[in-house]
């Protein structure tokens, strides 16, 4: 069940909160759960324009022409279909009123110009990053304290060398904005035993492909007064948000183990394969170099829908049948959270003690 909150009916009244059912017996749904509203909104345009035409098909086939029998006939068929019809104009209305409220959300946060400032922190100079930043934690009517605080811990996993001044006083700025700097303070702290133990993190800049920029309009006709207008404007201007063709770091660890590739992190990891010792020599080098087409992949922590959607991808391009589990599923609010109470329980201890000295 998805809540959604929608303008009233008369344009006058408060949103209205609603509640959507998607289950797997909603093939919209299932098709496209786990794309990015961009795409969602173009899926949205193809299945209003098939439906468009088959309005246009039933008006001309249901037209009074020839003789009574043939005129009988073609009601008859327009009949039969017209059930059909209307339950998929219900259905795909219903997701039109999700998409819309997710991108009256996304435009009143500016959550796409905040994506696409955090997209450019690794191929910038530090301090345009640190300026964007900080006009996001001034800017007073744009952006959740959530959002602030997320901005800044991105910048920072990505800049880690920021200056400490410079990093302060983004603190004190998020503070004042009503964001909890606690999950920045976590994140120093691992950057420290990062430190202490030599492990190093490779930060890649990441391109991100843009979709056909497609017009909406006229195949949102049918859907009525939806503010179809808006909608497509809106759409139009998420282009870039779409997911990258890149894979997670979790996703390429499973690849690389189920491929049984060799590199620099996966040359660590353990095969324990019994039936390895029952072939000679070999054959036995053999089998350990034939790739797993049956994997489960099993996060110890807290999992994501990013990963299972990159790892189901990774699976249908390879013909590979793959599971993935974790202790825990969490939201990016609920992961923030996480790491704002490990933050809180490590400040005043010995977080604030200089590792590197």
């Amino acid at each position: 069940m998805v809540p959604v909150e929608c303008a009233g009916a008369d344009g006058s009244a408060g949103p209205v909160r609603k509640h959507f059912d998607m289950d797997d017996s909603d093939e919209f749904w299932m098709e496209h759960a786990g794309e990015p509203l961009p795409v969602v909104g173009e899926a949205i345009h193809a299945v209003v324009e098939e439906l468009r035409a088959e309005e246009v098909n039933l008006r001309r086939n249901s037209c009074p022409h020839g003789d009574v029998q043939t005129h009988l006939q073609s009601l008859a068929a327009a009949m039969e279909v017209l059930p059909d019809m209307s339950g998929k104009k219900r259905n795909i209305s219903k997701h039109y009123s999700v998409a819309s409220a997710l991108l009256t959300e996304v435009h009143n946060r500016k959550l796409h110009h905040i994506y696409e400032m955090e997209r450019e922190f690794p191929s910038q100079p530090p301090g345009r990053s640190i300026q964007q930043v900080d006009e996001l934690l001034a800017d007073k009517v744009h952006g959740t304290a959530q959002d602030k605080a997320r901005a800044l811990m991105v910048l920072y996993l990505l800049q880690p060398s920021i200056d400490h001044a410079q990093l302060q006083s983004l603190i004190c700025a998020l503070k004042m904005a009503g964001g909890d700097a606690a999950g920045l303070t976590y994140l120093q702290h691992l950057e420290k035993m990062r430190n202490l133990t030599g492990w190093t993190v490779v930060r890649e800049a990441v391109a991100t492909p843009s979709i056909p920029k497609a017009s909406l309009a006229s195949s949102l006709s049918t859907l009525g007064t939806f503010g179809r207008d808006v909608f497509v404007k809106g759409i139009e201007s998420l282009k870039n948000i779409v997911a990258t063709n890149k894979e997670t770091p979790v996703c390429q660890i499973f690849a690389d183990l189920m491929n049984r590739t060799q590199t620099r992190v996966t040359e660590n990891f353990e095969c324990l394969d019994p039936l390895a010792y029952t072939y000679p020599t070999q054959a036995a080098a053999q089998h350990l170099d034939t790739p797993f087409q049956r994997g489960i992949m099993f996060v110890v922590g807290g999992g994501n829908y990013t990963e299972v959607q990159a790892l189901q991808q990774w699976a249908q391009r390879h013909g590979r049948e793959v599971h993935y589990g974790s202790t825990d599923i969490v939201s990016p609010e609920q992961f923030l959270s996480e790491l704002c109470s490990l933050g809180s329980q490590l400040e005043g201890t010995f977080c604030d003690i200089d590792l590197n000295s």
